[in-house]
């Protein structure tokens, strides 16, 4: 049986990430890389030329309070433990 998961990249929320990602780099002083569409994570954060941390961006269109939590699937989660792991 295949499970059908929507994907959720067009040109807006591709747009509302990389400019999270462009804050984000500023913030952490590295680089951010994006992914491929069906990677894992979103970005790799560079610094130094050595990978510092797999980035799974959000970006929520709803009012900033009106969902105190932001979900990720489980094996997302187990993949991001295993990369963690390997690294």
């Amino acid at each position: 049986m295949t499970h059908y998961r929507p994907t959720y990249e067009n040109k807006e929320h591709l747009a509302k990430e990389q400019e999270l990602a462009e804050f984000v780099a500023v913030k952490w002083r590295c680089e951010m890389r994006k992914q491929d569409k069906y990677n894992q994570f979103d970005y790799v954060a560079v610094r130094g030329g050595n990978v510092t941390a797999f980035v799974e961006l959000r970006c929520r269109f709803n009012p900033i309070g009106k969902y105190p939590d932001c979900f990720i699937t489980s094996s997302k989660l187990a993949h991001a433990h295993a990369m963690h792991g390997a690294t």
